[in-house]
């Protein structure tokens, strides 16, 4: 019983977040759209950029099955790609790591 209860906790923490991540995505949908002022739409700025990076890679295999884009079109142009970039690869440095561990 133990062992189910631990079992139960583990799918409600995945869902939980799985549920959190997929509310951040890139999208067409996307909160950049939505004008602040009559005359000014918000622009996804580094953090934004940096945490599409962080989460590009599920992006991309969200987008395999929706409309969900990995990269956001409204952004403030080499800002958004220098976070975006740092995402990627502090997300791609950690898989070599592992990688590198694992061939000893």
């Amino acid at each position: 019983m133990k062992n189910r209860n631990n079992i139960v906790f583990k799918l409600f923490v995945l869902a939980v977040f799985l549920s959190v991540l997929t509310g951040c995505l890139a999208g067409p949908n996307s909160h950049w759209t939505e004008p602040k002022a009559p005359s000014e739409t918000p622009k996804a700025g580094f953090f934004a950029g940096l945490w599409h990076g962080l989460i590009a890679v599920f992006t991309l295999i969200l987008g395999i099955f929706t409309d969900i884009k990995v990269y956001e079109i409204n952004n403030t142009g080499w800002f958004y790609d220098l976070g975006f970039l740092i995402g990627v690869g502090a997300f791609s440095h950690g898989g070599i790591r592992v990688v590198h561990k694992r061939k000893k």
